[in-house]
């Protein structure tokens, strides 16, 4: 170094990146992967019923024919043959067709999607609406922007749609509008809930009265366990409101990273030239893989033979919570998905439990990150699809033994 000292980089960074903060999950993922955990903390698919020779004949089939083109650059919406593919799989499994103003385009994973749309909605100051709790990372794609959020609570049939009535009437009685609401309203992602039909409507209609956007996440309506996939909210769309967002990653892989938005032609537009700039376009290899996969159904071959295992594993969970946690909380009973949301009762941290059950090798996420307001931090949640059956039952019992020596410990952890 020739006695040279080191710059200090930080004095350089710029102020938009104290908005920024890391994901729970991902700081759980590393320790997952560095030691052997039981780990209900991550949102992975259980790959073990994946068809891997299915797909992988079909990949040599066609890549075989496709591949000079799926080694170059694509446009920045996106490969039209994927785009009209997606479109077909909305049609059929979901119930939703594009309109006239509609158009879609290709993300490199829903995560692009939410900071792509918080890039082109989100001024310092705008008024948005989530769900309370709500995805931790649509919060983190959302905070850089300086938005104002509020929060509208859940109970067993999702979004609370009176509530979010009155808090509309308060905000528009001081002259304050909102520019979009943000929901997973199918199997949300934490609390396990779904929105229902009615309430669907309901928000929709309230869309049109006090004038605002809906943001639809909607990645794992197809993972229903008891009833069909609840047609979304996209499908009431008659005037261009509903920005729908999905993710070929609980169905297919989440390594393709391909997510795709549906929406306005002239939001389209917008995204597409924030895209240019941000990646130029999702990777051609990955969507020449996706339209063989959807092309030949593999999603639906994955789904049949998974959903039935989650929601055997889901089972599992709700009675080792019975089991263990009857007396001390209350949690959401999915009808889909991959996870669901326990509430403990009482003034328990659950990031400071985690300490605790993390030496005893479980690890969760912590409710709090999931609150825009910082609150919920006595919940946690609970991811049933990736561990074993066996590891559940264990891993409820380490849990609550954890939670045992945290409670008689006095909290000083």
């Amino acid at each position: 170094m020739n006695g040279e000292a080191m710059v200090n980089v930080s004095e350089f960074f710029s102020d938009e990146l104290k908005y920024y903060r890391q994901s729970d999950v991902r700081e759980l993922l590393k320790v997952t992967e560095s030691k052997k955990v039981i780990s209900f903390g991550g949102g992975l698919p259980d790959f073990s019923m994946f068809p891997f020779k299915e797909a992988m004949r079909v990949l040599e089939d066609s890549l075989m024919i496709n591949f000079q083109k799926a080694m170059q650059y694509a446009p920045t919406k996106g490969i039209s043959q994927l785009i009209d593919a997606l479109r077909d799989l909305m049609k059929i499994e979901l119930g939703v067709e594009g309109r006239e103003y509609d158009d879609m385009i290709i993300l490199t994973g829903s995560q692009q999607g939410l900071d792509l749309v918080a890039r082109a909605l989100i001024n310092p100051g705008d008024i948005i609406i989530v769900e309370k709790p709500t995805y931790l990372a649509a919060l983190n794609s959302f905070r850089p922007r300086k938005p104002v959020i509020y929060g509208v609570s859940q109970d067993s049939d999702g979004m609370n749609t009176n509530e979010l009535e009155i808090l509309l009437r308060e905000l528009n009685s001081q002259g304050k509008r909102v520019k979009f609401l943000y929901t997973v309203p199918s199997n949300h992602n934490p609390a396990g809930t779904t929105l229902s039909e009615e309430r669907r409507k309901h928000l929709y209609e309230l869309s049109i009265q006090y004038d605002f956007l809906i943001f639809e996440d909607d990645p794992y309506n197809l993972i229903m366990f008891e009833d069909k996939p609840v047609k979304p909210i996209k499908s009431l769309d008659q005037s261009g409101r509903v920005i729908y967002m999905s993710t070929l990653s609980k169905i297919l892989s989440p390594g393709l990273r391909i997510g795709w938005i549906m929406a306005d032609k002239r939001l389209v537009e917008a995204i597409e030239l924030i895209k240019q700039v941000a990646d130029l376009h999702t990777s051609t290899l990955s969507q020449f893989i996706a339209i063989e996969w959807i092309k030949r159904k593999i999603y639906k071959d994955f789904l049949s033979s998974s959903i039935p295992v989650y929601r055997k594993k889901r089972d599992t969970m709700l009675a080792m919570l019975e089991e263990n946690f009857s007396s001390e909380g209350s949690w959401t009973k999915p009808k889909g998905g991959l996870f669901l949301l326990l509430t403990l009762n009482g003034q328990v941290n659950t990031r400071d439990l985690l300490k605790v059950a993390m030496k005893r090798g479980v690890v969760f996420v912590p409710g709090e990150a999931f609150y825009h307001d910082g609150s919920g931090k006595n919940t946690m949640r609970l991811n049933f699809s990736y561990p074993t059956e066996k590891e559940i039952v264990t891993g409820m019992r380490i849990l609550k033994e954890a939670y045992l020596e945290f409670i008689h410990s006095g909290f000083t952890h």
